[in-house]
């Protein structure tokens, strides 16, 4: 909205949705179609290949799959080579009374590390079978993070089960498990795997018990499941939707709006201030600030305008669908390499020559031109499906799914072809016919 000529067009907020809405369904069905063939390259060798886990350095943790868990039904094998993809998580041990079929309210026993159990609760339908002592803690779940101790040779706790009801009272924790053991019963210099209020971490007798204490990074159990919390889910939705609302309606400025929205938040506890501040990603708010002096500097030096000539001769014999092509693949392509945010700041600039040279003095023609020019590199800049380094998401299921870089260029490279046609044709269709 910010990057494109406003004298020519000025986006609103739904303006993407009705094109967005028919690109976003299509690509589905495609994708969806594609599913048997979307197989990583390490899939092959992770059936037939077992990792060499190491029982004494992991936990044993038992979970229920509760009633809606999407493991229902599902086979133990097909369950186990899912849930084994999960960081953390290094086996699903079957039971000897288990059935070829998952079932509700069935325990399954998992061998993880210490990340693995975070994984494990953030999965819908499955609970850890300590979750009422879990909630026992109270409700400061953001004071609460997963710990591992060792135990001092002069603990208390030593030889005798772990009470759940002691270990809340006096330690502000709830034990998950013992590394390498089936039982609770802690011997000197086990590591004790347990959920803790960091504000008891540190005190006396926390030092007394436990020789060594290591925080387990981003373990902080999910605000999901509680009373308040389904109050707050209603809260935050009626709250974004009357900002969008206002936003949509301009009664509101977008960034004033947000701001206000985010001060509701963390006054309302649904948001902390120190998790607004870890959102606040500086090397992206850099990079767009740098890809917008980037920009004024190539617009300045002319450099800008010359691109834009450029591309519009060379697409110009192929019409406003090969201008609106050649925009998308420029977009896209520079996806592959940064921030999408960037890509729009450094071509947006460039749309009123391009529709300018195509348009000739028209206003009219210029106005459509840029309005499908400004929604084509919007679709392809957001859109980077043939490298793992276009976007955050690619990144984040490369490992877990074992997919190379091979594999984004194979399958991501069709549904990316598919997509260009799509957005093309059904931006040119509804801003020239409809103008939507």
């Amino acid at each position: 909205r910010e990057s494109v000529d406003k004298t020519l067009y000025e986006m609103s907020f739904f303006d993407l949705s009705y094109s967005g809405t028919i690109l976003c369904l299509s690509t589905f069905v495609l994708m969806a179609l594609s599913l048997p063939f979307l197989a990583s390259s390490a899939a092959a060798a992770e059936t037939a290949l077992e990792d060499d886990v190491n029982q004494e350095h992991l936990y044993l943790v038992n979970f229920t799959l509760r009633r809606g868990s999407s493991y229902v039904g599902l086979t133990f094998e097909l369950a186990s080579i899912q849930l084994k993809r999960l960081p953390g998580v290094r086996e699903l041990v079957r039971s000897p009374a288990a059935g070829e079929v998952l079932k509700e309210d069935e325990e399954l026993k998992f061998l993880v590390d210490e990340t693995g159990v975070t994984s494990l609760r953030q999965i819908k339908g499955l609970s850890i079978s300590s979750e009422d002592a879990l909630w026992a803690l109270g409700m400061e779940r953001e004071r609460r993070h997963l710990y591992e101790v060792s135990l001092s040779s002069s603990s208390d706790l030593l030889e005798e089960p772990l009470d759940f009801d002691v270990m809340r009272q006096v330690f502000g924790a709830c034990p998950i498990a013992i590394r390498g053991k089936d039982s609770n019963i802690p011997r000197a210099g086990d590591i004790v795997l347990l959920e803790a209020d960091e504000r008891y971490v540190g005190t006396a007798m926390w030092q007394e018990e436990f020789s060594i204490t290591r925080i387990v990074p981003n373990s902080s159990p999910q605000r999901v499941g509680g009373v308040h919390d389904k109050l707050r889910c209603v809260l935050v939705c009626l709250g974004m939707a009357t900002l969008i609302s206002l936003v949509t309606l301009e009664v509101v400025d977008l960034s004033a709006g947000a701001g206000i929205f985010v001060l509701l938040l963390v006054l309302s506890n649904a948001y902390s201030m120190s998790s607004v501040y870890r959102n606040i990603k500086g090397p992206v708010l850099l990079t767009i600030a740098g890809a917008s002096g980037l920009s004024a500097a190539l617009q300045g030096t002319g450099i800008a305008m010359f691109a834009a000539k450029e591309l519009t001769k060379c697409a110009m014999p192929y019409g406003p669908i090969g201008i609106r092509a050649a925009v998308y693949f420029l977009s896209a392509f520079l996806t592959m390499f940064m921030n999408n945010s960037a890509t729009v700041a450094i071509i947006g600039p460039m749309l009123a020559t391009i529709a300018g040279s195509s348009c000739a003095a028209d206003i009219t023609c210029q106005q459509k031109s840029i309005k499908a020019l400004a929604h084509v590199m919007t679709f392809a800049a957001g859109t980077c499906l043939t490298s793992p380094l276009g976007y955050q998401t690619n990144l984040m299921v490369m490992k877990d799914g074992g997919y190379t870089f091979a594999d984004f260029a194979k399958y991501g490279g069709l549904v990316q072809v598919f997509h260009l046609i799509c957005c093309v044709l059904v931006v040119s269709l509804l801003v020239d016919m409809f103008d939507l």
